[in-house]
């Protein structure tokens, strides 16, 4: 079975549109297509981006993570510091949760930092960086 590392824009997003393919990927996961992981920084820094931008997709939210079959892990500090030599320190502990998740993919809607970084990150770390729709259509194909 695939395995997927979600980040939180993963989790915000699906909170906040019941479409989408953040959602979708969720409802996937439910299903048990993929099977699913995020790490405890993940739902943390969900939670406060919620509360801070979206309070109103709280309850989706709260209905999300009790529906999510998700393993929830926890990098160890040496791992994300190992990860931090080569991508931004901010991002190394998300990096370093889907390492320790033994993902196969990192699906993130963060351009910015993260999927910008999928070259490097694939080659340093043999894992996949890719939005969620982008992850979607790829696994229709496989």
């Amino acid at each position: 079975m695939i395995k997927v590392f979600i980040d939180s824009s993963v989790m915000i997003s699906a909170a906040i549109s019941k479409t989408g393919a953040s959602r979708e990927l969720l409802v996937q996961g439910f299903q048990g297509k993929y099977y699913l992981s995020a790490s405890s920084l993940v739902f943390e820094e969900t939670m406060h981006n919620v509360v801070d931008h979206a309070v109103a997709a709280m309850p989706a939210l709260k209905e999300l993570r009790g529906k999510l079959p998700l393993k929830i892990v926890k990098p160890s500090k040496g791992k994300i510091l190992m990860v931090a030599k080569f991508i931004e320190w901010k991002d190394a502990p998300i990096v370093a949760g889907a390492l320790a998740a033994k993902a196969d993919y990192l699906v993130t809607l963060d351009k910015q930092h993260l999927l910008s970084q999928n070259d490097l990150i694939q080659e340093k770390f043999n894992l996949t960086v890719i939005s969620p729709g982008d992850f979607l259509h790829r696994a229709k194909l496989a």
